[in-house]
């Protein structure tokens, strides 16, 4: 993204409140979600593929607590599991997509829809109430209760995933080890230096220096408490501070985008998910003047997984962190006889959505330019990559995420 558009997009963010990382409402009050996400007529739409990021969840470690029953009592869902907050945010963003494509949904059936998550039981959760708000008349059926849902949720197998959850190299099991372990933070040094005030906060509490993965799990802990209202009066009150909590995050925040936008990352990650996404469209526009046989693709998965693609269009920055309940929409229209993508990003529960402009794109961008723009990340061999694994024997080891 150049300067000046990013220039005009970060005032756009802070008119609208999405500049302070990590708020969880709007500078103005809104009733709902509902009211930016208006409803888009199917004259020219021909296709929707919808990225999203599962809810609000319990920590994924819990340093405040010491027994099991303790943090049962805290996170009786389970670590990194969707609380009752999150289920609800998917279940909004199941109605929020039905309201937006209602036109587009109302001839559909089940082969027109197909939607594919991660194995973190996270995703797959919230694939389901994603589907239930999309179409509460199935899951209201009396013969379907619970987590049965008639739309099938196509599961990757963990260790085959190279599509939705990028932790780990984009090679053939099981020479795919995870890439925290083998991707080093460009200018570590200098953000530790620029950050030194807050890790030797953290050094004080913990009583040793910090490790990387001390300074995320922390973090993550604290945005889930703060994720969930009155839990946020049992942190101590150092954890409890604002102060310390924005400055824990302005380094996560940086050291982040440091690390997904390096180029051995996103070498090693790959963009599967950017080819398939590319390939459905062009199969829909193939059917030209019949109906497409695949209306609508659904992804549940990560905030990596989002990133991925903002940083392959060339669009990310680190005021755009996929939230909880974040959701990318891709769609496919047809104008004057031309086929032209449009992409929509809602940063969260209460964030857009808004429009996304891809790298040597207008912000209709021809499907063919997107499509060549997914080949050419899609393309890079990584071969010799893969073997060097292989040799040093870097296996796929599960992680904690």
């Amino acid at each position: 993204m150049d300067s000046w558009s990013i220039a005009l997009l970060c005032l756009f963010l802070l008119f609208t409140g999405s500049l302070e990382y990590h708020t969880f409402a709007p500078i103005f009050p809104v009733k709902s979600p509902l009211f930016h996400f208006p409803e888009i007529t199917n004259r020219d739409l021909r296709f929707v593929a919808a990225v999203w990021r599962h809810g609000s969840r319990a920590p994924l470690l819990d340093p405040f607590v010491k027994s099991p029953e303790d943090i049962k009592a805290r996170w009786a869902v389970g670590m990194g599991e969707l609380t009752q907050n999150g289920e609800n945010e998917m279940v909004l963003l199941g109605r929020l997509l039905r309201r937006r494509y209602r036109a587009f949904f109302r001839s559909w059936t089940i082969d027109s829809l197909s939607v594919t998550s991660s194995a973190i039981p996270r995703a797959i959760k919230s694939a389901e109430l994603v589907l239930k708000g999309m179409f509460p008349e199935i899951a209201a059926d009396k013969d379907c209760t619970g987590g049965c849902l008639k739309i099938p949720i196509e599961v990757i197998p963990a260790e085959n995933d190279t599509m939705l959850d990028l932790n780990y190299a984009n090679c053939p099991y099981p020479y795919r080890p995870p890439l925290v372990s083998t991707v080093e933070i460009p200018g570590k040094e200098m953000l530790t230096k620029k950050h030194e005030k807050v890790l030797m906060q953290i050094a004080k509490i913990i009583k040793r220096k910090p490790k990387t993965m001390d300074t995320y799990g922390l973090h993550d802990a604290l945005l889930s408490y703060r994720h969930h209202g009155s839990m946020k009066s049992l942190l101590p009150d150092w954890a409890r501070s604002d102060d310390f909590y924005n400055a824990l995050s302005k380094a996560i925040s940086e050291s982040k985008a440091a690390y997904v936008t390096c180029q051995e990352y996103r070498l090693l990650r790959g963009s599967n998910l950017f080819k398939r996404i590319a390939d459905q469209l062009s199969e829909a526009a193939k059917t030209n003047e019949s109906e497409p046989s695949l209306k609508f693709a659904g992804y549940s998965a990560h905030d990596f997984t989002l990133i991925a693609l903002l940083v392959d269009w060339d669009f990310y920055i680190p005021a755009l962190d996929p939230q909880f309940a974040a959701c990318i929409m891709v769609e496919l229209r047809k104008t004057r006889g031309q086929y032209f993508v449009q992409v929509l990003y809602k940063q969260g529960h209460y964030r857009g959505p808004f429009q996304v402009k891809i790298k040597d794109c207008d912000l209709n961008c021809p499907l063919e330019k997107f499509v060549e723009l997914a080949e050419k990340f899609s393309s890079i061999d990584i071969s010799n990559r893969c073997a060097q694994f292989e040799a040093n024997n870097l296996r796929y080891v599960p992680t904690v995420h």
